[in-house]
């Protein structure tokens, strides 16, 4: 997580005693104020770092996705890492106005990590059409395609019919290895008894 404050020293109480007088270190009355001063401090900063990584989604914690998530109406199918859930809100910022291929395929990637191919054709023969969206299944530990309908569902216009395909790929190596046997059968006659099938 990005800080937003330059940490020197590793308590405040220690910056404190730094910049005291020397004559204060024997104190230990006035020890214990910049101890507890120091404690306060650190609160306050730890408070104001987390007020900071809450500003973005990458760095939410779990209760700030969570309201985000009722805001978003998102309605989790199953148990989902904080990473997982920060991804798809993340997903649900991302093609904000006019809907596009390449915006469309902008937001699936921000949950996937891969790319997608958007196609607007012809489905029957009465003419109507249909928006086919085929995705990389992507290097991602975990993937839901339950969120990426719902996410498509929410910014598409409704009468806009879809095919949502996940492709994928995975390589593999297939070695076959094939004996081919000469069988040498004589016709019926031609070797002698004891005679080796080589000598033909």
């Amino acid at each position: 997580m990005p800080q937003l404050l330059n940490y020197y020293y590793d308590t405040t109480y220690e910056e404190i005693v730094v910049f005291s007088p020397d004559y204060y270190t024997e104190v230990k009355e006035i020890q214990a104020v910049y101890k507890t001063e120091g404690d306060l401090i650190d609160d306050v900063k730890a408070g104001i770092e987390k007020v900071f990584g809450n500003c973005y989604i990458d760095t939410m914690d779990e209760a700030t996705i969570a309201m985000l998530e009722v805001f978003l109406h998102i309605h989790l199918h199953g148990q989902r890492t904080l990473e997982e859930r920060r991804k798809l809100v993340k997903s649900y910022f991302v093609g904000a106005g006019k809907m596009s291929a390449s915006l469309l395929s902008d937001i699936i990637g921000t949950y996937t990590g891969s790319k997608s191919k958007c196609e607007f054709k012809s489905c029957d023969a009465q003419g109507n059409n249909k928006l086919y969206i085929d995705t990389e299944r992507g290097s991602e530990t975990s993937f839901y395609a339950s969120d990426i309908m719902e996410l498509i569902g929410a910014k598409l216009p409704a009468h806009i019919a879809y095919q949502f395909d996940v492709v994928y790929e995975n390589k593999c190596t297939v070695q076959n290895e094939i004996i081919f046997g000469y069988p040498v059968i004589p016709n019926c006659g031609i070797l002698n008894c004891g005679q080796e099938v080589t000598d033909l």
